[in-house]
């Protein structure tokens, strides 16, 4: 129920697993109308994982820019490039 409530967000994590060491739960039963019932989760641990998308904007995006990608080949130049050039491209690219 967690994991589909994350889903439900678009949280890009899901719970594996968790564990609670103790819950103590306060009622005041003399005043239930007026008082404010407490509840007290101790040693809670809870594992995620990122989630994996298999659909959606991020797969169509990935492929556009793989396409765009093969599409420009570099230019041929005598000089041979400067060692972030390759990189800065690539921030260009996701950029536009």
């Amino acid at each position: 129920a967690v994991n589909e409530l994350l889903d439900s967000l678009g949280a890009p994590l899901e719970i594996v697993e968790g564990f609670v060491n103790s819950i103590a739960v306060t009622i005041p039963w003399a005043a239930l109308v007026t008082e404010h019932c407490t509840l007290e989760v101790t040693g809670l641990q809870i594992t995620c994982r990122p989630k994996y998308r298999t659909n959606g904007n991020w797969d169509s995006q990935g492929m556009q820019l793989a396409q765009e990608c093969l599409k420009d080949p570099p230019e041929a130049s005598e000089e041979p490039p400067a060692p972030l050039e390759g990189l800065e491209m690539f921030a260009q690219t996701i950029e536009t």
